[in-house]
């Protein structure tokens, strides 16, 4: 399970987190937390090149995964389709993976985040990990469709 809330969501919507928590790892599933600030388009692109790595080890290890945030509207969603747009191959432009999320569950997550953080990953140097990259011109890489070598890049990056 992929949590992409803050403490502050739980606190204001009154989740008892520790018992979740605690029937989580009692039914043998795993809890990972990647909390995004809600309504953050810098927090989405921060957030998302760890979150969807952690995904993408989790999908190829075999497991199900379950993702959520609040109201499932931007967080989740936004983690998904970038997902979707890095790791899947039948997704080789954002808006193809966008359309592909949106038209099965109507939501608005923040594509420029997306685009953003991909530009943020390609322009890394060499293996780096990709940081905080918001000065950055991003005029060298628009984000949208990627090549081939583009998404082995980004695979390769993220699966360090």
């Amino acid at each position: 399970m992929f949590n992409t809330q803050q403490d502050k969501d739980m606190e204001y919507w009154k989740v008892d987190f520790a018992s979740v928590k605690r029937q989580i790892e009692k039914r043998g599933m795993k809890l990972e937390r990647y909390p995004f600030v809600d309504f953050s388009a810098d927090s989405l692109r921060e957030g998302l090149p760890a979150a969807a790595a952690a995904l993408d080890a989790a999908a190829r290890r075999g497991e199900t995964v379950y993702l959520h945030c609040t109201a499932g509207m931007g967080r989740s969603p936004g983690l998904a389709i970038a997902y979707m747009y890095w790791f899947l191959d039948a997704h080789d432009s954002l808006d193809g993976a966008y359309e592909a999320l949106t038209s099965i569950r109507p939501c608005g997550p923040k594509k420029e985040s997306i685009r953003a953080a991909t530009c943020d990953i390609l322009a890394a140097h060499s293996d780096e990990w990709p940081i905080k990259l918001l000065e950055r011109e991003l005029n060298e890489y628009e984000g949208a469709r990627l090549s081939f070598g583009d998404k082995r890049m980004i695979r390769r990056k993220l699966r360090r």
